[in-house]
């Protein structure tokens, strides 16, 4: 029973969603069938996007562990590495949320944090798959120039937070260096 609850309350969010659409079911049961089909439909096109994400996790997390790889990665840290976010975000099409778990195997082999974010910026606003619709709906020349000032603008964002994100660590360094040496001190 204990180990019920703590399952419920690890999982509140969907224990809530649950509850909810009993009562709905309850009280008025062609919304609650509405309820149970959009959840049925919404898991039949997600989850073979998630089995595909979760392989090619996977793959990289296997490919990644060859010292090959991680030689080649580490070496490639400039304009390489950054098409390499370029492209890899712009051809994987479907949901962003396997893209941190897969930048978080791509940092632990040495990719910079630079890289992570233009990889999950274009992967979140770029997409290749979306072109011709984007082009159908917004014409050429707005897709064209929205595809350029996003494709800089990732960039720029990408070198400034990895900036931001070095100079915490510096004063966090610096801040744990202090402490340990006035514990020398004491």
């Amino acid at each position: 029973m204990n180990k019920f609850i703590k399952t419920i309350k690890n999982n509140l969010l969907l224990t809530a969603a649950v509850i909810a659409t009993i009562v709905i079911w309850i009280f008025d049961h062609n919304k609650g069938m509405d309820i149970l089909i959009n959840f049925l439909n919404t898991c039949e096109s997600t989850i073979p996007i998630l089995i595909l994400m979760f392989a090619l996790l996977a793959f990289i997390k296997v490919g990644m562990n060859s010292d090959a790889v991680q030689k080649r990665i580490q070496k490639n840290s400039g304009i390489k590495s950054i098409m390499f976010g370029y492209i890899f975000g712009l051809l994987v099409s479907g949901p962003i949320y396997p893209g941190f778990s897969l930048s978080k195997i791509l940092m632990e082999h040495g990719i910079k944090i630079r890289v992570v974010i233009i990889m999950l910026s274009t992967w979140a606003t770029l997409k290749v798959a979306l072109l011709p619709f984007e082009i159908k709906i917004l014409g050429l020349h707005v897709t064209i120039v929205r595809w350029i000032v996003t494709g800089i603008v990732i960039f720029l964002i990408a070198i400034l937070c990895e900036a931001v994100i070095k100079y915490v660590e510096n004063k966090k360094n610096k801040f744990m260096e202090k402490e340990r040496i006035e514990e020398m001190d004491i």
